[in-house]
C-alpha cells in the first residue's frame, strides 16, 4: 500500500503545488492562495494522459521497433533496479489512440504519467524525473 504522502495526486493541478493530502480531499497552493480539492469545478484538476509525444519525457523510456514493425505502432521501454535489486521493465505501446502497457509480464491498463511515477515510486522509493 502507498502512503498517502507518498501518493502522486497528477501532474496538472493549475501550475499549484500539493501541500496537503487528507483522507477525502488535498490542499494545493498556486502561488497565491490555498485550495480545498473538495471546493474546485468538476474538470479543474486533469491528469496528463500518456502519448507518443510526452512518453519521451520520463526519464528512462526509449523507443524500440519490433522484429515485425507495424505501420502506427509506437513502442517504448523503461528498464529499471527496484529497492530490493530486483529488475524491472515496463513496456508502452501506442496503436493508434490506445495506450497498451505491460509491467514486466503483466498486462495493465495505464493511460497516466501520474500512474508511471505511482509504480516506478513503489519499487525504487525514488521519484521519476519528468521534463514537461
Amino acid at each position: 500500500m502507498i502512503h498517502s504522502g507518498e501518493f502522486r495526486v497528477g501532474n496538472r493541478i493549475w501550475n499549484g503545488v500539493i501541500t496537503k493530502i487528507e483522507k477525502d480531499h488535498f490542499v494545493f497552493n498556486d502561488g497565491m492562495v490555498d485550495w480545498d480539492s473538495r471546493n474546485l469545478i468538476e474538470g479543474a484538476i486533469q491528469p496528463y494522459r500518456l502519448n507518443k509525444n510526452n512518453i519521451l519525457k520520463i526519464e528512462g523510456f526509449l523507443e524500440f521497433a519490433l522484429e515485425t514493425h507495424e505501420l502506427g505502432i509506437k513502442n517504448y521501454q523503461l528498464r529499471f533496479t527496484g529497492k530490493s535489486g530486483t529488475n524491472h521493465l515496463i513496456t508502452i505501446r501506442f496503436i493508434d489512440d490506445n495506450v497498451y502497457a505491460w509491467l514486466d509480464e503483466n498486462k495493465e491498463v495505464i493511460k497516466y504519467m501520474h500512474e508511471i511515477q505511482n509504480i516506478y515510486f513503489w519499487f525504487t522509493k525514488q521519484e521519476i524525473k519528468i521534463t514537461l
